[in-house]
């Protein structure tokens, strides 16, 4: 009777051994996944107070820009005309905007200027700092962010892929001196200050990625060189980020 009991205590000394050791390592493990969770969202949150930094900056200094290099007599009288003019009017004032603002343009680009765009009120687009040589599409149905501007007459900005780089884009209007709309520009910069920024600050690798099918569909064919494949399935980066 005695070894009955003897077995009795045992087992259920056992079976509270194994509850407790259960319910130890499940604790164990709620803390473990509760301080990988704070980890996480501390890091997330060090990066996006990063990124919204960098993004910040990045729309002062396209403020800068438009109000003391663009939105001024000269460029304005340059381009004033342009949506009213025939194609070698066109061409004439292309040439001329292009040669004012060419030596500020390769300035700027050491410090992450990608692009300064000129659209015409229909979207079209007019002059490409980037690619004076490739005018003329109509970015309506590419580009919602200049679709928006010379629709609504506003200010806006965004991430958005174009017809040969994407970039972090600051669309302003453009009026002539009696407030009349004449069109649109765009300044963007390139996603390599955020990436180069993100790496240095975490010492990680970062890489800006962007879904293929949009790089497909909105990209130039003979543009999409700029781009290669990312470590991820279906995404492509730019090849600054590679």
């Amino acid at each position: 009777m005695n070894n009955i009991n003897n077995k009795k205590i045992v087992l259920m000394m056992l079976l509270i051994f194994i509850i407790l050791s259960i319910v130890t390592i499940l604790i164990f493990n709620s803390q473990k996944n509760s301080k990988i969770k704070n980890f996480k969202n501390h890091n997330l949150n060090q990066i996006m107070m990063d990124y919204n930094s960098i993004y910040n900056e990045h729309l002062k200094i396209a403020q800068i820009l438009f109000d003391s290099e663009i939105n001024i007599k000269d460029i304005i009288d340059k381009f004033k005309n342009a949506h009213k003019s025939s194609k070698t009017q066109k061409d004439t004032i292309r040439k001329e905007l292009y040669k004012t603002l060419q030596n500020k343009y390769s300035l700027l680009k050491k410090h992450d200027l990608k692009q300064l765009h000129f659209h015409l009120p229909n979207n079209e687009s007019f002059l490409r700092m980037h690619r004076p040589n490739k005018f003329g599409d109509n970015l309506s149905k590419v580009r919602d962010t200049v679709a928006y501007v010379n629709k609504y007459k506003k200010f806006i900005d965004g991430f958005e892929e174009g017809r040969i780089f994407n970039g972090y884009r600051f669309v302003f209007p453009l009026f002539d001196e009696h407030n009349t709309h004449m069109g649109s520009v765009e300044i963007s910069f390139s996603t390599l200050a955020l990436t180069q920024n993100l790496s240095t600050s975490f010492n990680l690798t970062s890489n800006f990625i962007i879904l293929k099918e949009v790089v497909d569909k909105k990209v130039f064919d003979l543009e999409k060189s700029n781009y290669v494949k990312s470590g991820f399935d279906n995404f492509y980066c730019s090849k600054h980020a590679s």
